[in-house]
């Protein structure tokens, strides 16, 4: 039997709203997984290097060098991939258009967000330098230093606004539009970095995935996360029941929403 959907639309004289119920111990697990993406982007907003002219104009001035923790990596990729890569392949379909829904079905679990592209769509002439490695790289620190903030800022907001609906013990909650579009941000989030951790658990990386830091490259596995969830006695296990839970919501959400 089909289940039914967690979500349901409801128009009134307000609009639009978008409600569900939550048990207590659902919105103990959005508290949770949401607040841990939190605290990884804002340590990353944190550690960005602030230079005079960042400090006159008030303007945040990013990394230049991506996150070594590959979940976080999941969140703020590269804005050009190398050359070849199932990214960049994905990427020269779509040219950094910012449609998600049309990438290809074997880019699943590729965040490639609205501000990831229209920064990228910036240089007219990134996909000829993505054949030359050391140009790749000083352009991606170039657009991580000028528009890693602002993204990583963007996710914050979608997840101070889901803390800030969940009920405190469970219960009913009502999104309107914005909400209902952080939710979706917020829980896919959740899934990039969750998928990560999981398949780094159940296909270790071989020694050609490992970058020059030491650390596994983003994205060096070549499945997406599988289907049939580890016996319950896995340490992996409440990964596993936080990432469905949350593709669940994420799809129910989008379908209502369509």
């Amino acid at each position: 039997m089909d289940r039914a959907p967690r979500f349901a639309r409801k128009s009134g004289i307000r609009g639009v709203k978008y409600k569900a119920r939550l048990e207590p111990a659902e919105a103990d697990l959005v508290r949770d997984v949401v607040s841990g993406v939190m605290k990884l982007l804002s340590d990353r907003l944190g550690s960005g290097s602030q230079d005079e002219l960042a400090e006159l104009t008030g303007i945040k001035s990013g990394n230049s060098e991506p996150p070594d923790y590959a979940p976080l990596a999941r969140l703020i990729p590269d804005f050009f991939p190398p050359s070849g890569s199932p990214r960049a392949r994905a990427a020269d379909a779509e040219r950094y258009a910012g449609h998600a829904e049309s990438l290809p079905e074997d880019a699943d679990n590729i965040d490639f967000s609205d501000d990831v592209a229209a920064a990228a769509s910036e240089s007219s002439d990134s996909a000829a330098s993505q054949d030359d490695p050391a140009e790749t790289e000083r352009e991606n620190a170039a657009m991580r230093m000028l528009h890693e903030p602002e993204i990583i800022e963007a996710k914050l907001f979608a997840g101070e606004m889901v803390m800030r609906t969940i009920p405190a013990k469970g219960g009913a909650i009502s999104l309107n539009e914005q909400q209902a579009e952080a939710w979706l941000q917020a829980l896919n989030d959740v899934r990039l970095v969750l998928g990560e951790l999981i398949m780094r658990a159940e296909q270790p990386p071989a020694s050609s995935d490992f970058g020059s830091n030491g650390s596994p490259k983003p994205g060096w596995y070549r499945t997406g996360v599988p289907e049939e969830m580890p016996d319950p006695d896995s340490p992996m296990f409440p990964s596993w029941q936080a990432y469905y839970w949350c593709a669940m919501m994420q799809d129910d959400l989008l379908q209502v929403m369509a």
